[in-house]
């Protein structure tokens, strides 16, 4: 397009993403997802249901968030079913997600149990 000058500007959504990520302008990146893992060997999708999964983990410790079912909240981040949703956050949290749903408020700090590696 000989038409067009220069780049279009960036959405807010991902300029925070590069900032959370640590790529973009400036941070000596390309800009490519092969350094992303790089450091604790995760690839990019391990990395990105780890955060649907954390997402997950804080919507079933949100008190107002009880009358929602598991699985709307499971299937609002993405995981659509609900024997895998389950499996996946029980080798992550190594609780099953009702389990941890049902924790007392006190439980543990902050409702957040360590992955498990």
């Amino acid at each position: 397009m000989s038409g067009c000058r220069g780049r279009l500007p960036a959405p807010s959504w991902i300029i925070a993403g590069q900032a959370a990520t640590g790529f973009g302008p400036g941070s000596g990146s390309d800009g490519s997802t092969s350094a992303l893992g790089s450091k604790d060997d995760t690839s990019p999708a391990a990395w990105i249901r780890h955060r649907r999964l954390e997402r997950c983990r804080l919507d079933l410790a949100n008190p107002r968030l009880k009358a929602s079912p598991i699985q709307a909240i499971a299937e609002r981040l993405g995981f659509t079913n609900p024997t895998h949703f389950s499996r996946l956050f029980r080798a992550t949290y190594g609780i099953p997600p009702r389990d941890y749903r049902n924790l007392p408020p006190k439980a543990c700090a902050n409702r957040q149990r360590p992955c498990a590696e």
